[in-house]
């Protein structure tokens, strides 16, 4: 998986666009990666473009579930509102959007650009 991160000023945004295969470790890159803009910029809204991105068969889907406690553990604060883009809605981002707000992190998954924008504020 490759991504890049950037910082919208205009709209005080934190940008990140994924392609290839999710793998935790490369998830885990990117989420440090978006912190370290998150600290910088003082921004509290984060988009994750997974439009291009497929799900590594080999592991498992539970690793998603882990990005949770590594989320609080690199400092990324609970009132940072991230949105993920991804082609298609399924099952467990759902359960993950669950959970994530059973530890008090705003996140939600959608198809739409426009939406993520509107949920953003």
């Amino acid at each position: 998986m490759k991504f890049i991160i950037e910082f919208d000023v205009d709209n005080a945004i934190v940008r990140a666009r994924a392609s290839g295969v999710l793998r935790q470790d490369k998830r885990r890159e990117m989420l440090q990666a978006i912190a370290d803009v998150l600290t910088s910029s003082n921004s509290k809204k984060v988009i994750i473009d997974l439009m291009e991105t497929s799900i590594d068969p080999r592991e498992p889907v539970s690793n998603a579930f882990e990005l949770i406690p590594f989320m609080q553990a690199i400092g990324i604060q609970t009132d940072v509102k991230i949105s993920f883009l991804h082609r298609q809605k399924v099952y467990h981002r759902e359960f993950f959007e669950e959970l994530a707000l059973k530890s008090s992190y705003q996140i939600k998954y959608f198809i739409d650009p426009q939406d993520a924008l509107i949920w953003l504020g």
